[in-house]
This record gives structure tokens, C-alpha cells and sequence, in this order.
């Protein structure tokens, strides 16, 4: 009876521990869609001008009159 019960917790415990990975995975993949959205609009300079102000990573203009 005891083994069984270890063998169930060992199991219950893998199963929570493993979905918890993919839920994370899939929220890292998101972030960097998102990430690189904004970048895409704060770049353009039809729909943002947002160089002009401000230093963003990998900027061709950065600006030096708004925040870091």
C-alpha cells in the first residue's frame, strides 16, 4: 500500500511540475512576439516617432531628450 501511495504522489507531483513548464514556455514565446511587435512599431516612423526621444536597443536614431 505504501509504494502505491508514493508511486501516486511521485506521479501527481511530475504532472504539476511538467505543466507548469509548458504554461511558462508559452508565456516566454508571447513576451517575445510582443517584443518584437513593439519594436516594429516604435522603429516605424509612419505610425511612431519614438526615436526621436528615446534610446531603444538597436535604434538607428536614438534620440538623447526623453527618459532611458
Amino acid at each position: 500500500m505504501r509504494a502505491t501511495a508514493a508511486q501516486t504522489a511521485f506521479a501527481v507531483s511530475s504532472f504539476v511540475l511538467l505543466s507548469g513548464l509548458t504554461a511558462i514556455s508559452s508565456v516566454h514565446a508571447t513576451d517575445i512576439s510582443n517584443i518584437a511587435e513593439g519594436k516594429k512599431i516604435a522603429f516605424d516612423r509612419e505610425r511612431s516617432n519614438c526615436l526621436a526621444c528615446h534610446m531603444i536597443d538597436d535604434g538607428f536614431s536614438p534620440g538623447d531628450i526623453g527618459p532611458l
